[in-house]
């Protein structure tokens, strides 16, 4: 009967409630069913008392025969429902990322981006009893060759209690942050936010598998629960003992918690390939080329050992889009690879978190369009199919913010911090937002946080370039940028930095050594004053944006506003607000529209009045700000506004050729101009004593550059 219910309920989407009353009904009436089957027995003429029967006239046998029968009719019922069950079943979707229409997604994910917060955790969750950080487990084996494997047991383990609604679980980046470092349970709680921590130990032995687990309030440190699983070493077995300890936890905290343990979906029953999966996903974690790369092979392998395993398949086409982001292969060879194996994992698991954040990531990375939901939908559903998952969030964010909806992205990215506080990535995408959105000392702040809890990732280090460099301080510029790139020497963005500060400190050869291409040597030239060579140089350049500069600089306006009407097209400036990356832009588009007479500069300098508003030089701390402003003021109707602007830029320490630029030609003459001019030379003069202190006595780490 129970049977039956369970199959016939799930068919007509009974509620939960009405099993448990089928199964507390059946508890109840089987004592009473013994009772009077022992006390009475059906007759012909009706049910008598067992004892008034003679025993040469009971038909016990008779009806023993029936209930025979009947029991196996019954199960040739359950049997035929069971086959039934499996013939009606959906097959597995076949949709791959390319076949998915706009529509279908846009369906799926209607209710799902009206409101964002009601997805993951909220502010108060911080708080929440129902919260848990997985530390990971030590490896205990005797030859101390199971690091890898010993993490990955306690990844997978995070993965599973992430899927239990109503516990926050702090992600893998930030609880694992803390391994081996000896903290104590108060500051891991204050860092995480978490009321509980899990830890524990895996101990390899042959062909046998210890797993010791605790699990600690933070409160009052003390262990609530503790377990040790001594286990022959198979898959099943390792799923199994992840599946009780979750299943424990849920116990131990009580609440509002539910967990249902997954089935073979993403999952392998190869251990060979469940081990070298580990390996892979710890080397991609390391997001460094060396380790990406080799995280690609043994994925490859994996999938070779079980071609049916859906999270190695997303797992590699993250590897590829990784190992592409961080300079260590191309960008067609990995949107390539990457598509195919999304494609592949879309078929096996279409529903997983996993699949679909990959799927997000691929669209936000290699979607030539602006403005392409794929992304965004992609990631919603990730989110909705698993609210705990940081990378779901982190991906949603990142989608918010190719369409300019830095609104919506911020708060992505705060969800994702909630869940994974001290992760490199969500910290330096949450200052690039706070920095887009004008937010400058919480971007720093931000940055500054970064490093603390990474000192050992080159994301901070550079995104602290970036803030030093805008706001003139282009020493710690230079320092911050040499130490990400000792960190990743194929990160392309220290060298582009280190360039823009070599040519402020008038090192041409050193900047040449970061980039020696058409456009750094046309930069060059004006710079040395070949003013012919620099316009020959222009038809060669490739950087629409510093082609277009360069031929405002050189005052050959029609060239100028030619590259700037492609700069336009290529970066939607139509559809854009003024901001702070786009300023500079706007400002030289703005002038060189108008000194053609074209009425395309009303709109740009539209922009930038309401940018600026009433404001004046002074509340401004961004270099970028300060000369887009000091452009605008000097191509207005009183010149002489921009002298404040200069003077501000100069005193932050800008160290450039800029005041050489035709739309100051109206103050030249004037005596403060001419002063701000003594005073560029001499930041440049300064800065250029410094750095090249700097590389005759360079730190130890240093990416040496002949």
């Amino acid at each position: 009967m129970v049977q039956i219910a369970a199959i016939t309920s799930a068919s007509f989407g009974a509620p939960d409630w009405v099993m448990k009353m089928i199964i507390v009904t059946l508890v109840i009436g089987f004592p009473v069913a013994i009772v009077l089957a022992w006390a009475f027995e059906m007759t012909p003429d009706g049910v008598r008392p067992t004892e008034a029967i003679p025993s040469d006239e009971s038909i016990a046998s008779q009806t023993g025969r029936k209930l025979d029968w009947a029991i196996l009719v019954g199960l040739l019922v359950v049997g035929g429902l069971l086959a039934f069950g499996e013939f009606i079943r959906p097959a597995p979707s076949t949709e791959t990322l390319s076949e998915i229409s706009p529509e279908a997604m846009a369906q799926a994910t209607e209710s799902t981006e009206s409101d964002l917060t009601s997805i993951g955790p909220s502010e108060s969750d911080h708080q929440s009893t129902q919260s848990i950080a997985v530390l990971p487990f030590e490896d205990y084996s005797a030859e101390k060759d199971q690091d890898y494997f010993a993490k990955g047991i306690s990844e997978e383990l995070l993965n599973v209690l992430a899927r239990i609604r109503g516990l926050r679980v702090a992600s893998r980046t930030s609880a694992f942050a803390f391994g081996g470092q000896n903290k104590s349970v108060q500051e891991i709680s204050d860092a995480l936010k978490v009321s509980h921590i899990l830890d524990g130990s895996v101990r390899k032995s042959g062909e046998t598998l210890r797993i010791s687990a605790q699990l600690i309030e933070t409160t009052n440190d003390n262990q609530i629960w503790s377990a040790t699983y001594d286990r022959p070493l198979t898959a099943k077995n390792i799923f199994d003992v992840q599946d009780e300890i979750a299943t424990a936890i849920v116990e131990e905290l009580k609440g509002r918690l539910t967990f249902t343990p997954e089935g073979e979906t993403g999952r392998t029953v190869s251990l060979e390939a469940y081990e070298l999966y580990l390996k892979a996903r710890e080397q991609s974690n390391q997001r460094l080329p060396a380790p990406l790369l080799a995280s690609i092979g043994d994925f490859e392998e994996v999938i070779t050992l079980d071609p049916k395993f859906s999270h190695a398949y997303s797992g590699l086409a993250d590897s590829y889009m990784l190992a592409f982001a961080y300079g260590a292969l191309p960008r067609e060879t990995a949107k390539t690879e990457a598509r195919k194996n999304i494609d592949r994992a879309l078929v096996l698991s279409p529903s997983s978190a996993e699949t679909l954040t990959s799927a997000a990531m691929y669209d936000h990375m290699f979607s030539e369009s602006p403005d392409s939901q794929a992304a965004i939908d992609y990631a919603l559903k990730a989110v909705a199919a698993n609210p705990n998952y940081s990378v779901a969030f982190h991906r949603l964010g990142q989608a918010y913010a190719k369409k300019g909806d830095y609104e919506k992205s911020l708060k992505a990215f705060e969800q994702a911090r909630t869940l994974d506080p001290l992760s490199a990535s969500i910290l330096n995408n949450i200052a690039r937002i706070q920095r887009l959105t004008g937010d400058w000392k919480a971007a720093k702040a931000t940055t500054l946080d970064n490093i603390k809890w990474n000192p050992e990732q080159p994301a901070g280090h550079i995104a602290l370039s970036v803030f030093y460099f805008y706001e003139g301080d282009f020493l710690n510029s230079f320092l911050s940028a040499k130490e990400g790139q000792a960190l990743n020497p194929n990160d392309p963005t220290p060298p582009i930095i280190l360039k823009e500060i070599f040519i402020k400190a008038k090192l041409f050869d050193q900047a040449l050594a970061m980039e020696n291409s058409a456009d750094t040597q046309a930069v060059i030239a004006f710079e040395q004053g070949d003013f012919e060579a620099a316009r020959a140089s222009l038809p060669k350049m490739q950087d629409l944006t510093q082609k277009a500069y360069l031929a405002f600089l050189l005052k050959d306006y029609e060239r100028a506003a030619t590259a700037y009407d492609k700069v336009i097209t290529e970066k939607s400036y139509n559809a854009l607000k003024a901001d702070t990356d786009n300023l500079v832009d706007f400002a030289n588009i703005s002038f060189v529209f108008g000194k053609l007479g074209l009425p395309k500069s009303t709109p740009y300098r539209s922009r930038l009045t309401d940018y600026f508003g009433h404001q004046s030089a002074y509340d401004f701390d961004q270099l970028n700000q300060l000369w887009a402003g000091a452009v605008f003021k000097a191509s207005g109707k009183t010149p002489t506004d921009a002298l404040s602007w200069i003077d501000r830029m100069i005193s932050l320490g800008q160290a450039d050729n800029m005041l050489e630029g035709p739309a100051f030609d109206s103050l030249r003459t004037a005596p403060e101009f001419v002063a701000y001019q003594a005073r560029m030379s001499e930041n440049r003069s300064s800065l250029n004593t410094v750095i090249k202190a700097k590389l005759a006595d360079p730190e130890p780490n240093w990416v040496k550059v002949d």
